[in-house]
């Protein structure tokens, strides 16, 4: 049986940033993670593991795994399709953040792969804060409350919370992108402008 473990920052998915724009942490986080998975699945009776390695990186890797070096990003691409359709599972490492991870899933899907890491439709709700609070209650599962808020053009404030929610309470990003921030109790008045973009809020625990 083959298995494909993918990661995304070390697989060549990350070919269009320089070494530096992805930085020596996060490279390492992500290379332990890949480094781990390949070392035990290669280390089970009848499994073949294979894998990607952006071509800029050092090997990592044990010898058993099969390891395709990865030289541009259309080159990505073609290789994690083809070894996404001809393997017996596909198991996928990569940032919730813009979608990356939904999108791998997504094309893994679409080439007939069979997923060991999470399929589409659980990462459409679970990188969508209010997707995922709504998930949880509908099956009454204890999780915040959660509101969505959009902004109002011109001024880009966001529109007044509905007034049953506590304050003060957390703001953020409804889909995992950028920095989260913390919304002031009414006292300190009206937030300032920020960028148009769906926020979900939840209360502070009492």
């Amino acid at each position: 049986m083959q298995v494909f473990a993918y990661e995304y920052f070390t697989g060549g998915g990350a070919r269009h940033l320089s070494l530096d724009q992805i930085g020596a942490s996060l490279l390492a986080e992500a290379s332990a993670m890949i480094a781990a998975i390949t070392a035990d699945l290669s280390g089970l009776p009848h499994i073949r593991v294979v894998t990607t390695r952006d071509a800029r990186l050092p090997p990592l890797h044990p010898s058993p795994c099969k390891i395709h070096e990865i030289a541009s990003c259309e080159h990505d691409r073609q290789v994690f399709t083809r070894l996404a359709a001809d393997s017996d599972w596909t198991l996928i490492i990569a940032p919730e953040t813009d979608g990356i991870l939904l999108d791998l899933a997504q094309r893994a899907e679409a080439n007939s792969a069979r997923l060991l890491s999470p399929n589409s439709p659980l990462i459409a709700i679970a990188s969508d804060k209010q997707a995922a609070a709504d998930t949880l209650h509908r099956r009454n599962t204890p999780a915040p409350l959660g509101w969505t808020i959009q902004p109002t053009p011109p001024t880009r404030r966001y529109r007044p919370i509905r007034p049953s929610l506590p304050l003060p309470a957390t703001s953020k990003q409804q889909l995992t992108r950028f920095i989260d921030e913390t919304l002031p109790p009414p006292s300190a008045g009206p937030s300032s402008p920020t960028p148009p973009t769906r926020r979900s809020i939840s209360p502070f625990p009492p």
